[in-house]
């Protein structure tokens, strides 16, 4: 890892605890509340003057929604951009752009197929059972 990576490892790691701390504390938008709001990763650009911020709203899986609550952040986002400025000790602090997390609702869909899969093979197997026990000779 080169000096410039971990640099830039560092600084996404700082961003994403400080932004956690300021949406979940500093920001009284009505528009966002009442939802739980997660901040899954933040990757910085090289030249660290941009940062993609991928969140996840858990409880509800509307696009409408999620869309409109990405719209609602990144109108806030020079607010944002002004706490985080406050906050962090660096000569400037990133530009913001909001994103939607896809993958922990993925991974949740991936989680069902396979407790429903497993279930499946569970009936197989218990049905197989049955069948060998019907047709095994007494001794």
């Amino acid at each position: 890892m080169t000096e410039d990576s971990g640099r830039k490892e560092k600084v996404s790691q700082e961003l994403k605890k400080t932004l956690a701390n300021i949406l979940r504390k500093d920001i009284r938008d009505p528009r966002l509340s009442n939802i739980m709001l997660t901040v899954s990763d933040v990757e910085v650009s090289k030249d660290l003057k941009m940062a993609r911020v991928f969140v996840t709203f858990l409880g509800n899986e509307n696009i409408s929604f999620m869309e409109s609550k990405i719209s609602v952040l990144a109108s806030s986002s020079r607010y944002i951009h002004c706490l985080l400025s406050k906050r962090m000790k660096l000569r400037r602090v990133p530009s913001l752009n909001f994103f939607y997390d896809q993958s922990l609702i993925s991974g949740l869909r991936i989680s069902r197929l396979i407790t429903k899969s497993l279930k499946a093979d569970e009936k197989i197997v218990q049905n197989e059972k049955e069948i060998f026990h019907k047709n095994e000779p007494f001794a």
